[in-house]
């Protein structure tokens, strides 16, 4: 089958990351499709973390995809039209490629009007995804309600009728494209996001294991927990999780934070670390996967990420911070959900885990017989455009 993936909503698309518009297309050609990918010339120089452009506009990416991208088109001196998500070559591209389905991650764009021409004249299957949702869009009264409720709900209700279903990647973004977009509630399903399977095996070997405790010199008999991510002022609980950690100084138990701190909390993230807190820096894909997965429990007390997916497809025991709509997170024992973040609260969470041998077999138990599967992505690329198998 030819699958013509569209992500042109995004505000930036990198060749190897592992979002969901990166991943779904990799399996979908390891399957034996045919696979394109329309989308930004926006990209990001892994070096700086600074938004560049790719000047790229057609090419073979690593995992066997076609990536095209798209010049936008921006009138000089009108800052806002970039934020309208109008290119050049739209058309061009999808009638050239002549797709059997058209796989849309995100309807937040003007240009969206060239898929449904396309549609109209041609006989393809069109399924959409969202990643909008409360915490990440609409927090503004003109975000809400000029932008998302005129403008991208206009471009949601064209779209809608070709559409054979509606993913939503979190149940919180599949109430958002209801609420927010008026999308049919019948046509809106949840599509989990999760991790690769060959980087999980591939962390989960023994020799893995050994090899990145050695590297970051802790022992076979540590029990350690990681966590990870960009830690700024809205996850500054990450420090109060340092702080529990380091109360445990008798006990053998290490923290690996992986990531990047922001200026303004380096100060106080190095007064923290310690024999018991370790930082692994900033760690590309592979390396992260390879570093959770020599974790013993893995604790998120921020804002969600894909990476607490990935964290259970790994089929690790969880801790994660309670948000509405996140109960997909949960199946059947493999986390807990906390509300208090303070560093008193997370010393008892740990404690719970740590001394409670059974609790924390238990959970981990149910992350590797359940997790492991919900969060393949190798499932999760096939359920995404046979919806009704």
């Amino acid at each position: 089958m030819r699958v013509l993936h569209i992500s042109m909503a995004c505000n930036a698309y990198v060749d190897g990351w592992n979002y969901q518009e990166n991943c779904i297309p990799k399996y979908h050609f390891l399957d034996g499709h045919l696979v394109g990918m329309v989308t930004v010339q926006d990209t990001v120089d892994e070096a700086t973390g600074a938004y560049c452009l790719d000047e790229r506009l057609d090419y073979i990416d690593d995992n066997g995809v076609r990536i095209y991208r798209l010049p936008r088109i921006v009138m000089q001196g009108v800052a806002f039209t970039k934020k309208l998500r109008v290119f050049r070559g739209l058309y061009a591209v999808i009638n050239n490629f002549a797709p059997d389905l058209i796989f849309i991650h995100g309807i937040q764009f003007l240009d969206i009007h060239h898929v449904i021409r396309y549609v109209k004249r041609n006989s393809v299957r069109v399924i959409i995804d969202s990643h909008e949702d409360y915490y990440n869009s609409a927090r503004s009264w003109f975000s809400r309600w000029i932008v998302h409720g005129i403008l991208w709900r206009w471009c949601a209700k064209r779209i809608e009728p070709f559409a054979e279903v509606i993913w939503g990647t979190l149940p919180i973004r599949c109430d958002f494209m209801v609420d927010v977009y008026g999308m049919p509630q019948e046509k809106v399903k949840l599509l989990v996001m999760g991790a690769e399977d060959e980087k999980v095996k591939a962390a989960l070997s023994s020799e893995s294991r050994s090899e990145k405790r050695a590297e970051l010199g802790i022992d076979e008999d540590s029990f350690v927990i990681v966590t990870a991510g960009k830690l700024n002022e809205g996850k500054a609980c990450v420090i109060n999780l340092m702080q529990a950690v380091n109360q445990f100084s008798d006990a053998n138990i290490r923290l690996v934070f992986a990531g990047s701190v922001v200026p303004k909390l380096h100060k106080a993230f190095n007064q923290q670390l310690s024999e018991h807190v370790i930082d692994a820096g900033w760690q590309n894909s592979e390396e992260l996967y390879r570093l959770m997965g020599i974790a013993d429990l893995i604790v998120f007390p921020g804002s969600h990420s894909v990476l607490w997916e990935q964290a259970i497809a790994l089929g690790k025991p969880c801790v994660f911070r309670r948000f509405e709509g996140m109960s997909h997170l949960d199946l059947g024992g493999n986390c807990l959900f906390i509300e208090d973040t303070s560093t008193e609260s997370l010393v008892e969470t740990i404690k719970e885990l740590y001394f409670n041998q059974e609790k924390h077999a238990s959970m981990k138990s149910v992350a590797v017989e359940k997790g492991m599967q919900r969060f393949s992505y190798q499932r999760i690329s096939r359920e995404s455009i046979a919806p009704n198998l």
